[in-house]
């Protein structure tokens, strides 16, 4: 079974993926968590997140490689969590889809939280972060990030915690019979 989950910034791709392999796990389902990011490159090469960003602007390569690690990632596991910015539109065999979004607001409120940042600089990070990908992956690959109809289901995550979040994906998979 393959869970493809996608969003933007601050939206809790991460925190999901986590909490949905914890239910699984309850069900006697082991699944494989893959969140392939680029904050892990920045950590890896010790620069910022958004120098980051600007190669991968430069060179289409740089996508596509990490895209590429992320599906062969993905193929190899027999269950799998898959959260990325892409992971609707690229994980063709997934058995459900995933796009999770959030009022702006909140995002601000989150990433402010989670990566001490001021208000200020929040919104100046994800306007320009979600701006960088939506142009990039439109050069890149022909998909439109603000297009969510390559998802099943969209979730507010503002709407429900963490856990209301996974449990609603958890009981979309029931429904479908996958679980």
């Amino acid at each position: 079974m393959k869970i493809a989950i996608s969003g933007f910034v601050g939206t809790g791709k991460t925190a999901t993926a986590a909490k949905v392999k914890e239910l699984l796990a309850e069900k006697g389902i082991v699944a494989e968590v893959i969140i392939p990011t680029f904050k892990d490159i920045a950590k890896e090469k010790g620069i910022d997140l958004m120098e980051v960003q600007r190669m991968a602007e430069k060179d289409p390569s740089f996508d596509k490689v990490f895209d590429s690690q992320t599906l062969k990632m993905a193929a190899k596991a027999k269950n799998a969590i898959i959260a990325s910015w892409l992971a609707v539109w690229i994980i063709k065999d997934a058995d459900l889809k995933v796009f999770l979004y959030t009022p702006f607001e909140e995002k601000v409120r989150r990433i402010a939280e989670r990566d001490g940042f001021n208000e200020a600089k929040a919104k100046k990070h994800i306007v320009e972060r979600e701006e960088m990908n939506r142009k990039r992956y439109i050069k890149v690959y022909g998909i439109d990030i603000t297009d969510y109809s390559a998802a099943d289901v969209c979730i507010n995550t503002s709407k429900f915690n963490v856990e209301g979040v996974a449990r609603n994906i958890v009981s979309i998979l029931e429904v479908k019979g996958k679980i």
